[in-house]
């Protein structure tokens, strides 16, 4: 069907009405307020799960960070000990060291008789075929960077053996 209308221009209705208009519009903005409300809601109960969930998560692994907490600050002991002792033999010198540095100078024409330990001293005592060779000895003590002050306590020449008979003290450094 066709509709006519010969209604002058003013009195005639208009094709859309403004009402409708300004009612479909706020529908639409309502719509619209309602998914954008839906969708951060659904957001925050989905953040809030995720939160939930790693809540549960922390709490099953707290026994083991306890335990990761425990050993770190035993680890952290243990390392402050071993620090302490690898100072301690850092400053020291070990009698191994001693001993084989004193059978490194020691000349095969020079016999050791005794061997004694005052704190960080060492004396020793022996035999030497001639005064020349002791000499030779403690020259080779004062180069030495292990031993400081080598000191010629006695040396008297023994009639019965023909040998010189000696007595020296050494400091050893880093004791």
């Amino acid at each position: 069907m066709i509709r006519i209308n010969l209604l002058p221009l003013a009195e005639r209705q208009p094709k859309w009405r403004t009402e409708r208009i300004f009612s479909a519009l706020i529908f639409l903005v309502v719509i619209a307020f309602a998914g954008v409300w839906g969708y951060f809601l659904f957001s925050l109960a989905h953040t809030e799960q995720s939160l939930e969930e790693v809540k549960n998560r922390h709490q099953l692994l707290r026994p083991a960070r306890d335990a990761m907490v425990a050993a770190n600050a035993k680890q952290q002991g243990i390392d402050a000990k071993n620090n302490v002792l690898i100072g301690l033999t850092r400053e020291r010198t070990s009698w191994y060291a001693v001993l084989t540095q004193l059978g490194a100078k020691t000349p095969p024409e020079l016999w050791l008789t005794d061997l004694t330990v005052d704190k960080n001293a060492l004396k020793l005592m022996g035999m030497v075929k001639s005064y020349p060779d002791l000499a030779t000895f403690m020259r080779k003590f004062e180069q030495d960077d292990l031993f400081a002050e080598p000191a010629l306590v006695k040396a008297e020449k023994d009639l019965a053996t023909a040998a010189t008979k000696f007595e020296i003290t050494l400091k050893i450094k880093g004791r």
